[in-house]
């Protein structure tokens, strides 16, 4: 398998802003929406004068939001994995040479995590959650972390 470095990771964590861009939007993302398609949309749904900046900071905010109510939940970096099968190597396909090196995986969910502006357990960092405008989020986590 190819490298799983910081190139990769950070396409990780593009894709996974577009497919949450999607979900907000409720689009399909089978459709090849151009990124000014959907600013025409939302504005012309909404009358609001936006940018895909702004939808795509949109996306990083739900996805973070979600990410802290996970870790509140007990969710973390020990739930950060794939399946065994993945570590290969299979009878056929693509892992016949081997398969993801468990801690280069590891590496790669840490380049994820700070690229995301999330902590060493995946949990978004007061910062990132200021960054986006929802400070709340992290008054909300540490005062349930004060309660145990």
């Amino acid at each position: 398998l190819e490298s799983l470095g910081p190139d990769k990771v950070r396409l990780t964590a593009r894709g996974t802003m577009q497919n949450t861009l999607y979900n907000i939007l409720v689009t399909c993302m089978f459709v090849p929406w151009t990124p000014q398609q959907q600013v025409d949309i939302v504005e012309a749904v909404t009358g609001w004068k936006t940018s895909y900046f702004d939808l795509m900071k949109g996306a990083e905010r739900a996805f973070s939001m979600a990410r802290a109510f996970n870790a509140r939940e007990g969710f973390g970096a020990k739930d950060d994995y794939l399946p065994l099968r993945s570590q290969g190597p299979r009878a056929e396909g693509a892992l016949t040479d081997g398969g993801i090196d468990p801690a280069a995986l590891r590496e790669a969910l840490d380049d994820y995590y700070a690229m995301m502006g999330w902590d060493a357990e995946g949990c978004p960092t007061r910062a990132c959650l200021e960054e986006l405008d929802v400070a709340w989020v992290a008054d909300v986590l540490e005062l349930d972390r004060a309660r145990g």
